[in-house]
């Protein structure tokens, strides 16, 4: 996260005391400098797990013992929205080397389907603002989703998705009343066609052994040592 700190060091603290200095001109604008905090804060938070993930991703693509049988292949910038506000950043493509068939392992570790748009935490807030069974909570959500996601396409994907969850609240509502655990399950595909994939919170198929050794890795890398 030394980059990220850095940044914010020379570019968002600069931009913090532009917000303070307008403000102090203007007390009365207390909108304005919250709106102006907000908006640095979110960007160093998203900046610093970006960071976060793609050193993970660093350690992939140099440590041979963590993804045997794979090889590198090509590299792509992807966007996740969060509850924090959207993250970019860029993961690594493998290629296996018996099969030809390419994934991201970075995904895996993160137990992220790898067309998901949301992350886990947007999608548990989404969940309970539904089993809350109140409209607006559901709205207030998806609402505080959109303001911090900054690309329009993003924003317009999640747009779509509300719009879709509110139109079917209707029969949401009655799956998630029904007894019958069938129809329950319906409600589950209701809000699961707002994703592009399914999304799971577990890794898939990572094994326990490569956990284990990109945790030892990370702290071995936290330490000081270089793990290249």
């Amino acid at each position: 996260m030394i980059n990220s700190i850095q940044q914010f060091r020379e570019e968002g603290l600069v931009n913090l005391q532009k917000v303070f200095d307008a403000y102090a001109k203007d007390p009365s604008k207390i909108a304005e400098m919250i709106t102006g905090v907000t908006k640095e804060i979110t960007k160093f938070g998203c900046d610093m797990i970006a960071e976060e993930w793609e050193s993970y991703d660093k350690l992939l693509r140099s440590r041979c013992d963590l993804r045997r049988g794979w090889h590198i292949d090509d590299k792509v910038r992807v966007s996740k929205i969060t509850t924090l506000g959207e993250v970019t950043y860029t993961k690594t493509i493998f290629k296996n080397t018996k099969t030809g068939n390419k994934k991201c392992l970075l995904d895996e570790i993160l137990g992220m389907e790898p067309h998901a748009r949301l992350t886990e935490d947007a999608r548990d807030e989404i969940y309970r603002a539904i089993h809350s069974r109140r409209k607006t909570n559901v709205e207030a959500v998806f609402d505080k989703i959109i303001g911090v996601t900054e690309k329009s396409t993003k924003r317009n994907a999640v747009e779509a998705s509300k719009a879709y969850i509110l139109n079917n609240w209707s029969g949401i509502m009655t799956s998630l009343k029904s007894k019958n655990k069938n129809i329950q399950c319906s409600a589950e595909g209701h809000v699961s066609h707002i994703y592009a994939d399914r999304m799971s919170s577990r890794p898939l198929g990572w094994s326990s052994v490569g956990v284990d050794k990109m945790a030892r890795l990370r702290i071995y890398k936290k330490n000081g040592a270089n793990a290249e």
